[in-house]
């Protein structure tokens, strides 16, 4: 494997919160395709956690990039329980950052490896066609610029998707925020 991982763990505890504990993960890894190829295959070849069903339900149902998908699996995927971070001698939430290139997923576990929460950010992504459609339309002589993706999670909410593009025309820019 060429691309390596490197994890930095780091452990909080806070005295406010009794007897709990939270700790921290860092995983980098350099390409999507060093953990999985695809969505699909990633169903086929491996076998699903249980506890992270929900979150990867509405991974699927959502229309997304690849680049997206495969970091969102891998948090899916992610073993906490043969992490360096874990501690099975008390309730503890646990937090892991994803990073690679200009994604970042940030997602907390419980003591059952189950993801809770997930705060997400993308660069430069595929923008949907009914999305790009929409913009040109209501935007002529505009010309795309850049684009960003920010995504929440919460265990038993669901999921929110920001999508923030910057157009521009001439000097002037503007900025659009679209809720899907």
């Amino acid at each position: 494997m060429k691309n390596s991982i490197f994890i930095t763990v780091c452990i909080l505890a806070f005295n406010s919160l009794s007897a709990q504990e939270i700790a921290m993960a860092t995983v980098r890894s350099e390409s999507p395709s060093e953990h999985f190829a695809s969505t699909e295959e990633h169903a086929d070849k491996h076998e699903l956690s249980k506890a992270n069903e929900n979150y990867l339900r509405d991974l699927i149902l959502r229309q997304l990039p690849e680049n997206v998908k495969s970091i969102e699996i891998e948090a899916a995927q992610y073993d906490l329980k043969n992490s360096e971070v874990y501690d099975n001698s008390e309730v503890a939430i646990y937090t892991v950052i994803f990073k690679r290139k200009s994604d970042e997923l940030i997602a907390s576990y419980n003591s059952e490896g189950r993801i809770l929460t997930t705060v997400e950010k993308y660069r430069n992504v595929k923008l949907p066609a009914d999305i790009s459609i929409k913009i040109s339309n209501d935007n002529p002589g505009w010309i795309f610029k850049s684009n960003g993706l920010h995504i929440k999670y919460v265990y038993g909410k669901g999921v929110q998707k920001t999508y923030k593009i910057k157009l521009k025309k001439g000097k002037k820019t503007r900025i659009i925020n679209i809720d899907n």
